[in-house]
């Protein structure tokens, strides 16, 4: 997961540790979830929450970025965003996200497009 705003950050962190043990690096910056993708010593994130609007980065070029990389095609990538218009949501679908969660959002919304992705990705972490 990857999100700028500290309180967001932990809140994040903590839904996602709760129930997907293994599913718990969280990024303040995208750049960094880039630079974690490249590196070849790293293993690769089964699924990613990326905010949209960063202090540092641009969700949106994050995304492209991401999807250019090899590997980068086959994980699911939510955008997390307080961007709810209808055409902030097609935007971020023609982009490549996978689904948007929207802010504020409730911890059994996000733990639901997670397990989501879960099943539909077999190669995923399963919650323990």
């Amino acid at each position: 997961a990857c999100d700028d705003e500290l309180i967001v950050h932990r809140i994040l962190s903590r839904a996602i540790q709760a129930t997907f043990h293994r599913l718990s690096k969280v990024y303040l910056d995208g750049l960094d979830v880039l630079e974690h993708w490249d590196s070849p010593h790293k293993v690769k994130p089964h699924i990613l929450l990326l905010d949209i609007v960063m202090k540092h980065s641009n969700g949106e070029d994050i995304i492209r970025l991401m999807r250019e990389r090899p590997g980068g095609q086959d994980i699911p990538i939510f955008a997390v965003t307080g961007n709810s218009a209808p055409e902030d949501l097609n935007r971020y679908e023609s982009l490549g996200f996978s689904r948007t969660i929207t802010k504020p959002y409730r911890r059994e919304v996000l733990v639901e497009a997670v397990m989501s992705a879960v099943q539909q990705n077999r190669s995923a972490v399963v919650p323990t």
